[in-house]
């Protein structure tokens, strides 16, 4: 959590003790050659860590809400245009008001001002003019290409006028959601024993369970980056970090539509009944979108940062219909708008989702704008395979069972940009 290892013993308050000592360069002496090492590690936290740390400290000592408001206001020399930047100007034009204990409305209303205008400005700014097609059988072909597409990639084609060169890498804030399916795997091993008619069947219990959870995903604001086998990545970018708060509200809101949705979704085969349930872990924290490879043609991409071990941990620590939030993502959403336990005698735990007491406003599901000329670039990510499929012009899918050997690569590689060339030239050789 820290990004330093030898910091999880501290206490929080032991820490913010130790936060106010390093922006005030006190000449106090440390209590220990730990303490000395702590300061001296403490300008690495990034400002979500450290803004985890003072919520924390104003929960534990509430009657030092003014110190807490000092101490923002001196983060925010140091750490610039910022989240804590963000709260320093709110603080000087609520100066009656508690920092955390806010009237409800007034932290929804605004709140969900910024979400949107943050929104808006990361997926439809700064787009370059695009010479619309009047070849109508062209621009279908290049949507339904799209649709098998991240729409980060199709948001970097607007910005810019080049094509996609790999190695590329964007970084900016996001919240992402890794939800997992159980139940698969004894269903499909039912149907493969049942020849043609469970190809059918298969196929269409496949379409009808992902259809639903494509539309729930797009309609609460949020874009599938990649599908794992039984398994979905989504993420929720923004434009800064002021607005992170609400992408993770707008995450939980999608998390509880599937368990709501398809959190027990039964599917009768003969005789039997299968049951698919899904369990979620949902982080926040700056992603790199990286593109790599290009091997005849063929890209592949991905998401990067520390986010992700957020995500991994908190969906392998739910059960079946459950949800887990990160401990960085839980305290950078407004006090009082979700509900949650979590395991109170460690310090620094995930929080189990209850509910979602002041929902964020939904984003709108304005597509993004597509030309003939984006094909080769949005074809270069797809399966051989798939794009022979789609330019037959088939408007179905043909399933089938086949039996094939798998290689599981697990690259030690950091998906990080100092490595990106690296990282390009293991990608390279592999394809």
């Amino acid at each position: 959590l820290f990004e330093v290892k030898r910091l999880p013993h501290y206490s929080y308050l032991s820490i913010i003790v130790l936060l106010e000592a390093h922006l005030n360069r006190s000449d106090r002496p440390m209590h220990s050659p730990r303490d000395s090492e702590l300061i001296s590690g403490i300008d690495s936290l990034s400002p979500e860590v450290k803004l985890v740390l003072l919520r924390k400290y104003i929960e534990i000592n509430p009657k030092f809400q003014s110190k807490l408001d000092d101490l923002i206001k001196k983060f925010a020399l140091h750490e610039g245009l910022n989240i804590f930047h963000q709260l320093k100007r709110e603080i000087e034009a609520e100066d009656e008001s508690d920092l955390f204990i806010r009237k409800p409305k007034t932290i929804h209303q605004k709140s969900n001002t910024i979400l949107l205008q943050d929104w808006e400005r990361f997926w439809f700014s700064h787009f370059r003019d695009l010479a619309p097609t009047s070849d109508i059988r062209a621009t279908e072909n290049v949507e339904r290409i799209a649709s098998y597409i991240p729409k980060l990639i199709i948001r970097r084609l607007n910005v810019r006028t080049d094509r996609i060169k790999p190695p590329e890498i964007e970084k900016f804030p996001a919240c992402v959601m890794f939800a997992d399916i159980s139940g698969f795997t004894p269903l499909t091993e039912k149907l493969a024993s049942m020849g043609t008619n469970g190809i059918e069947q298969l196929s269409i219990v496949l379409n009808a369970y992902f259809d639903k959870l494509i539309s729930i995903m797009y309609r609460h604001g949020g874009d599938i980056v990649k599908f794992a086998g039984d398994a979905v990545l989504v993420a929720w970018p923004t434009a800064s970090e002021a607005s992170l708060g609400g992408m993770i509200l707008l995450a939980c809101q999608a998390a509880n539509a599937l368990l709501n949705e398809l959190g027990d979704y039964k599917v009768p085969v003969g005789d039997q009944e299968f049951t698919l349930q899904l369990h979620v872990g949902i982080g926040a924290g700056e992603i790199g979108a990286i593109t790599v490879g290009g091997t005849q043609g063929q890209m592949e991409f991905f998401i990067s940062g520390k986010v992700l071990e957020q995500v991994t941990a908190c969906e392998k620590q739910a059960n079946p219909g459950e949800i887990y939030v990160s401990e960085i993502a839980w305290h950078l959403v407004e006090r009082g708008r979700m509900k949650g336990k979590k395991d109170m005698k460690v310090s620094f735990s995930n929080w189990k989702l209850n509910e979602v007491r002041l929902p964020a406003v939904l984003p709108s599901e304005e597509s993004l704008p597509l030309t003939v000329e984006m094909e080769p670039d949005l074809v270069s990510y797809l399966q051989p395979a798939v794009v022979r499929h789609l330019h037959s012009g088939s408007k179905r899918w043909l399933a089938e069972f086949r039996r094939i050997s798998v290689i599981f690569l697990n690259l030690t590689t950091p998906f990080a940009e100092p490595q990106l060339p690296e990282l390009q030239n293991a990608i390279i050789k592999m394809q």
